[in-house]
């Protein structure tokens, strides 16, 4: 009887840990083929399978050939996949991958996204580096707003301005005074690609840190990132450097070590403050274990930590007071007008959000960095469950990174949306965690097939060290080159033929309206009388956007005021959506207009100064309005950047600069 309990309690133990283990990583591998579905240049989503997996199964095959097939070349073999598994620490190996990705991002960033931002996101804080170029933290708004109504820019209470937190564009800022913004983020890159070398030689060995060196050299999800203008470069960095002085402050009593980790979290936080918050979680929550085991100076980092902190935070309050009139209210609040970001219920953009919903969130979370971090035949993530599947020695640092990624994926459980952008950006900072834990896979695997005497240790090393050539082969044969198409083909609506056009007409002294389609005037209007961000995209879902247009130009032929005529709006929408309710069919009319029929204003808005005071100035087009703002502006040429009639009606994206009179009646 005693037996059988010891037995069981043996299975408990062993079983069900590696059981359920196994289940969540199939799990994570299942929704595949039924969520990302996007194109790889000419290869479809069902033919891409059958390739990505047949090529999974053949590097398996020709794993198992090389450590049991007694192949006499083993040194040789070793020898040239030392580059992998090296227990000395190379200074040459090291600088020609910090190299590589140096340049390759700035590369990728020249010819793919034109050292132009092509996200949203990345415009707007863009245009917040313009404006701390000039030493200013807003600038007066324009006066008729919604020829420059732009996502994420503020324009209210006298200020014009980003949503978002300062520090990443106080560091695009210096990029914008050496006149080489597009510079900064493949640098911060090579730099994170530093730090996490370092940190993986601090915690582990010169082994494990030269695996995760080559794994993120060669991750496209980093690559990428780094090569546009996003803030999720500058966050990683900072949390990397974070971490490596939170690691240094366990081990050592230096005082400068937890002044140095607060302040470089404090950072973070304000560049994105919920990404920094869950990956800063665990380890908070490991410090304060230190005070229930009483451990020297557990009171004294703490301090000298939140002190650490300190300077940061109080910029983020006091940049918060001076931009939105509030140390606690944040720019997005600002901008969506109050409406709820995180939680269950109503979203901003309209929708309902249910736990349901987190689910699914979270399942094609796990699918994406799954399929984006390496972009490998195999799951990204395999490595990482065959470390904790295999009998390995774990230390504690292991499983404090794996809750930093599980608390970053429990963060964004309770936003709505999934945002793909070169990946599961919200997960992004997650990938150091996710790649430290591949390199001990890695070694792990290793050591299991050479201690179970499954095969010599120079077998191991060179079967895996071929699986990992075999899959960057594959990802730079078959995944980057549809990546780079799909990048470089007006990525997020955005591209630089605006740029291109005026440059080559040399154009001078110049206003160029950018002619949009009928979708985004509607909204621009409606965002210019002061509906909310979720009011407006509620109208837009349920009433066809042509109705709208009449009812505000109605509204504004009976008043001037712009609070009575939003009041008149607001009473004629309510009672055109009982009359109106969008079907399928013209869902994909407005659908079809976005992309088509007009321009993305977002491509001319980027290469405007907050002063509005430079040689050419970016605005939108609104036919007979425009020579409203032409008023303003007495003296400049007038250009509109138009679809070619040609194209207009044959769909295909191709536009012209046409100089227009300003007495003639526009279209």
């Amino acid at each position: 009887m005693e037996n059988k309990k010891q037995l069981l309690n043996f299975e408990l133990k062993n079983v069900l840990p590696r059981t359920l283990l196994s289940i969540f990583f199939i799990y994570s591998c299942l929704p595949i083929s039924g969520i990302i579905l996007k194109e790889r240049g000419e290869i479809r989503v069902g033919l891409w399978q059958v390739l990505q997996w047949g090529t999974g199964g053949t590097l398996l095959s020709i794993f198992l050939f090389v450590i049991f097939y007694k192949f006499h070349r083993y040194q040789k073999i070793q020898k040239f996949l030392s580059v992998f598994y090296s227990k000395k620490e190379s200074l040459l190996r090291i600088t020609l991958l910090l190299l590589w990705i140096f340049i390759i991002t700035n590369l990728i960033s020249f010819f793919v996204f034109e050292h132009i931002p092509h996200v949203e996101d990345s415009i707007a804080q863009f245009f917040q580096a313009k404006t701390f170029a000039t030493g200013k933290l807003f600038t007066i708004p324009p006066k008729h707003k919604e020829f420059f109504d732009q996502w994420f820019i503020i324009n209210a209470n006298g200020r014009w301005y980003s949503m978002y937190q300062p520090v990443h564009s106080l560091i695009l800022c210096l990029g914008i005074l050496i006149n080489m913004p597009w510079i900064i983020n493949p640098l911060l890159g090579a730099i994170s690609a530093l730090l996490l070398y370092l940190i993986a030689k601090e915690v582990y060995d010169i082994k494990t840190a030269g695996i995760s060196l080559f794994l993120l050299s060669f991750s496209p999800f980093f690559i990428f990132m780094h090569s546009e203008f996003m803030n999720h470069a500058s966050t990683l960095m900072f949390l990397l450097l974070f971490i490596l002085f939170f690691i240094k402050m366990e081990k050592a009593n230096n005082i400068l070590f937890p002044l140095l980790s607060g302040f470089f979290l404090g950072c973070a936080i304000n560049i994105r403050t919920l990404t920094s918050f869950c990956i800063a979680l665990p380890f908070c929550i490991y410090m304060l274990s230190w005070f229930y085991k009483k451990r020297e100076k557990a009171w004294a980092k703490s301090f000298l930590f939140i002190t650490g902190a300190l300077p940061q935070l109080f910029l983020l309050v006091g940049y918060n007071y001076l931009t939105n009139g509030n140390p606690f209210k944040f720019g997005y609040s600002v901008y969506m007008k109050g409406g709820k970001m995180l939680g269950f219920g109503s979203t901003i953009r309209g929708g309902y959000y249910s736990i349901a919903d987190a689910f699914a969130n979270n399942a094609k979370y796990l699918n994406l960095i799954n399929d984006c971090l390496f972009e490998w035949p195999i799951p990204s993530l395999t490595f990482v469950f065959v470390f904790f599947f295999l009998k390995f020695r774990k230390i504690k640092w292991d499983y404090i990174f794996l809750f930093s990624s599980i608390s970053l994926l429990g963060g964004y459980f309770f936003y709505h949306k999934v945002a793909l952008c070169f990946g599961p950006r919200y997960l992004y900072c997650s990938m150091p965690f996710l790649i430290f834990l591949s390199a001990r896979g890695i070694v792990a695997l290793i050591d299991y097939l050479s201690n179970k005497k499954i095969t010599e240790p120079n077998a191991a090393e060179a079967g895996l060290g071929f699986v990992l050539i075999l899959c960057i082969l594959f990802m730079a044969i078959f995944s980057a080159p549809g990546l780079i198409n799909l990048y470089s083909r007006s990525f997020w609506g955005v591209d630089d033929k605006i740029g291109q056009a005026v440059r080559k007409a040399e154009i001078h002294n110049a206003i160029i309206f950018v002619m949009t389609n009928k979708v985004d005037q509607v909204r621009t209007l409606l965002h210019s009388y002061g509906f909310s961000y979720t009011e407006t995209e509620i109208l837009l879902k349920e009433i066809l956007y042509t109705k709208i247009d009449e009812t505000i130009r109605e509204a504004e032929t009976r008043f001037s005021n712009p609070e009575e005529i939003k009041s008149l709006l607001k009473d004629s929408f309510k009672r055109i959506s009982n009359e109106i309710k969008l079907d399928k069919n013209i869902i994909a009319e407005i659908n079809e207009t976005r992309g088509y029929k007009g321009y993305n204003y977002s491509s001319g808005f980027l290469h405007n100064f907050s002063d509005l005071q430079s040689d050419i100035i970016f605005v939108r087009s609104f036919a007979e309005r425009n020579k409203i703002l032409i008023g303003e502006y007495p003296g400049r040429n007038i250009y509109l950047f138009a679809p070619k009639k040609e194209a207009f009606y044959l769909y295909m994206r191709e536009y012209e600069l046409i100089k227009v009179n300003p007495d003639k009646k526009q279209e």
